[in-house]
C-alpha cells in the first residue's frame, strides 16, 4: 500500500466517529507489512530476547 492511499484511507477513518479501532489497526498494518525492511524489523524484534532491548526508561523518543 502506497503513503498516499494510506493517508486518503486514514482520513476516511478519523473523519467517519462510527469507524471502528480495528479498521484503523488493519490498515496500519498493511500499511506496515508492505514495506519490505519494516515488515523484516518487526519480525526480528519480534523473536529478540527481552534481555537484548533497551531498558523502558533509557528509549530517547
Amino acid at each position: 500500500m502506497d503513503k498516499k492511499t494510506f493517508n486518503k484511507e486514514t482520513n476516511e477513518i478519523l473523519s467517519n466517529p462510527s469507524a471502528s479501532e480495528n479498521k484503523l489497526e488493519r490498515l496500519e498494518t498493511q500499511y506496515l507489512s508492505s514495506n519490505e525492511q519494516v515488515k523484516k524489523e518487526i519480525l526480528e524484534g519480534a523473536i529478540t530476547p527481552i534481555e537484548e532491548c533497551v531498558p523502558e526508561n533509557e528509549v530517547n523518543w
